[in-house]
Order: C-alpha cells, then sequence, then structure tokens
C-alpha cells in the first residue's frame, strides 16, 4: 500500500511540476544557443529570465508541496486519505519522501541555471569555469579535493535544509488544523510557521556559537577543531563555521516529524 501511495503522490505532482522544469531546461538551451549566435540583447534578456525561471520553477515546486499536504490530509481528500488501510506515519512518510524528491530535482536544475550563468559570464570574460574554479581556489587557499569536500559538504547542508523546511511547515500545518485552532482559519499554521522558525534558528544560531565543534582552513584543507564559531567572533583573523547548527537541525528535524506524525495519529481535524 506504501508503495501505491508514493506512486500516487508523483503522478499528482507530475502534472505540473515537470512542465516548470522542462521550460526551465528550454530556457537553459535557449540562452546558450543565442550566445553562441552573437545575439546580444537577446542573449542578455534570456539571461535575465533564466533567473526568474530558475526561482519560480523552486517556488512552485514548494508551493505544490504544500498545497498537496494540506488538502490530501486536513481538507477535501482528507476524509479518503485518513481511510486508507495504512497507519498515519506511512501517509506522512510518504509525503516527506516524494516532496524531498521532488525539491531536490528542483535544486538540481537550479544548480544547471547557476553553471549556465556562469559559463556565459566567463565567456564575456575570456576564462572557463575550470579556471574561475582555480581563482576560487586560490583565493580560498584549498586544494581541488577541498573543494570537492567542500560541495559534498554543501550538498548534505542543502538536503538537511529542505528537511527542515519541510519538518516546519508540515507541523505548522498539523498543529493549525487542530479542531481548537480552526476558527483562526489559515492564519493559523502561518502564525505556527512564524513562530517555530524563529525558534529553530535560534537554535541554530545557539549551536553555531556555543557548541565546540566546527571547521576551520588549515594548510589549503579542511579540518575538524573543537572550536565553535565563538572563536571568529573573539577573533575574525580565524575563521570557523559552528557544526554545532549541524547537529541541531537533525534533531529539529527529527522531533518535528515525530511531533506531526503525532498530530496525524492523535489529533486529526478536518475541515
Amino acid at each position: 500500500m506504501f508503495s501505491k501511495l508514493m506512486k500516487q503522490e508523483f503522478k499528482a505532482m507530475r502534472r505540473i511540476v515537470p512542465f516548470v522544469y522542462l521550460v526551465t531546461v528550454i530556457m537553459i538551451l535557449t540562452s546558450l544557443l543565442t550566445r553562441q549566435l552573437e545575439i546580444e540583447w537577446l542573449s542578455t534578456f534570456l539571461l535575465v529570465m533564466l533567473v526568474l525561471f530558475g526561482l519560480a520553477e523552486i517556488l512552485v515546486t514548494y508551493v505544490l508541496v504544500f498545497y498537496r499536504y494540506y488538502k490530501n490530509l486536513y481538507n477535501s481528500e482528507g476524509y479518503l486519505m485518513h481511510t486508507l488501510p495504512v497507519r498515519p506515519s506511512q501517509l506522512l512518510t510518504s509525503k516527506i519522501v516524494s516532496s524531498f524528491i521532488w525539491l531536490l530535482i528542483s535544486y538540481t536544475i537550479m544548480v544547471g541555471v547557476v553553471l549556465t550563468i556562469a559559463l556565459l559570464v566567463s565567456g564575456d570574460q575570456g576564462l572557463s569555469i575550470g579556471q574561475i574554479l582555480d581563482q576560487v581556489m586560490i583565493g580560498a587557499g584549498l586544494t581541488r579535493s577541498a573543494v570537492n569536500g567542500l560541495i559534498v559538504a554543501i550538498f548534505l547542508y542543502l538536503c538537511l535544509s529542505i528537511l527542515l523546511l519541510l519538518a516546519q511547515v508540515f507541523f505548522a500545518i498539523s498543529l493549525g488544523n487542530h479542531a481548537r485552532f480552526h476558527s483562526m482559519g489559515l492564519a493559523a499554521p502561518i502564525l505556527f510557521y512564524i513562530g517555530i522558525y524563529f525558534i529553530t534558528e535560534i537554535g541554530i544560531l545557539a549551536g553555531m556559537v556555543l557548541v565546540p565543534l566546527g571547521i576551520t582552513v588549515e594548510n589549503q584543507s579542511l579540518r575538524l577543531v573543537p572550536r565553535s564559531m565563538l572563536t571568529t567572533l573573539l577573533n575574525p583573523n580565524e575563521f570557523v563555521f559552528g557544526l554545532g547548527s549541524i547537529l541541531f537541525i537533525i534533531l529539529a528535524v527529527i522531533a518535528l516529524f515525530l511531533g506531526t506524525s503525532r498530530l496525524l495519529n492523535r489529533h486529526t481535524s478536518l475541515r
């Protein structure tokens, strides 16, 4: 049954989202083509449009993901979803997995947009992307292996950020649709999200500054050090990125998803 849930989730999203992705990819190819044809005015216009489409495809994905969660579980489709022979935790898991995959695809396309813009800009300056990367490595004082490790770390952080936002919004929607908050309408989930976001941001900042675990650049490589970002605040010449924020995000994601599962299991109230 869980596989059928996943299939239905992808089937529902593929009606709109892939079309937005396709338009963005076409914009990327068109921008590269017009630059090769040296149509300057059209190339500049398409470059601006490419940036807008890149941001739009991420925004559209987020809006549809959150709307589907609300509509499926707390609105008109909820009466059917909650009668299916599956546990509420499976309903939530199907939403998390499908939403994460769609959002990861949207960010991957955005990376393609950024690389396309970098390629076009570097071409105007007579440089290749490799040469620009070399300049960045020299400026940052990092070796290529360190840069590769940094790219992997950024990717993992992006995945955590996606999960955190999903956890925050799903929990806010679930709590805001509790029977006692129905009189507040859509204001309840919005207000709860603002509160959750504020609390998690404070926790992330506290973990970054106070937890004595960080990463810094030593001898052109990234090194784990038993220091927090407080070191940077006290000594600006020594940069340390506090990894305590990562630990807090992981704990926050787990806690919020568990809280959402509990609300689905015991406090489901449809409009």
